[in-house]
């Protein structure tokens, strides 16, 4: 349980991110979330390898003219959800989670994912998200990743989708990426996503060099974005870039 005053529920709560977890050893474990879980959907909006763990479209916020950026697609997040996990087989992972409609989604919002990592240095998942909470039309949601490690070198491709009978809700994403571990210190990668809004007739497009070093008990992170079309506006105030630096201690 989380207390602090950022609470999105009533005004003046202070329970924030709250959960209540049953392990059942073999048989998996169920999890109740009343707020800040993420679905199987959700959890794997974006599984590309990154140095410094940012997405390339999560470090700027939006464009020089205050148009809204495009993220990812990862269906959606809902209170008061019970959430499913388990191993099956070796180097195979299930998730489901449930939750009940409520004054925002009309109907139940379900979601499903499944992870494997069974073969040296691949993992492949894919999951899909069914919600109604654009009313009463029901929005579908599904996703399909890769990643490859070899030595040092980690690869990987992912392709997501929204499907709705509105075209406001028929929205593609995609996204691919490398990272070099050029020593045990040092991490690099290069990273480029895109979003093709249904609504809109130009793609957003991003792209972002990261690096991650580790010297001791400091660690440094840093990371250069490009964003193109910002919101799938073509305007020359939509074309960005922007930076972030880290530096963290370990005592």
């Amino acid at each position: 349980m989380q207390l602090d005053n950022n609470a999105v529920s009533a005004t003046g709560a202070t329970m924030d991110n709250r959960s209540l977890k049953i392990d059942m050893n073999d048989m998996g474990s169920l999890t109740f979330y009343g707020h800040g879980a993420d679905s199987p959907m959700s959890a794997m909006d974006d599984k590309m390898p990154h140095a410094d763990g940012n997405e390339t479209w999560d470090t700027i916020s939006a464009a020089t003219d205050n148009t809204a950026k495009f993220g990812s697609i990862g269906g959606n997040t809902v209170n008061n959800m019970f959430h499913y996990k388990n191993t099956m087989i070796d180097g195979l992972a299930i998730g489901a989670s449930v939750a009940p409609s409520d004054g925002t989604n009309l109907e139940t919002t379900t979601s499903y994912g499944l992870t494997y990592t069974g073969i040296d240095g691949l993992t492949v998942g894919a999951a899909v998200d069914e919600n109604s909470e654009a009313g009463a039309l029901q929005t579908d949601f599904e996703t399909m990743y890769v990643k490859y490690a070899y030595g040092p070198v980690t690869v990987g491709y992912q392709q997501s989708e929204s499907d709705s009978t509105t075209v406001a809700d028929q929205d593609e994403f995609t996204a691919y990426g490398i990272s070099y571990a050029v020593s045990d210190d040092l991490t690099v990668s290069y990273n480029e996503s895109q979003y093709d809004d249904g609504t809109q007739t130009t793609d957003q497009e991003n792209s972002a060099v990261a690096v991650s070093y580790t010297m001791g008990s400091m660690s440094f992170v840093g990371t250069m974005v490009t964003m193109d079309n910002v919101g799938g506006s073509s305007s020359a105030l939509d074309d960005v870039q922007g930076y972030e630096v880290g530096v963290s201690f370990a005592f």
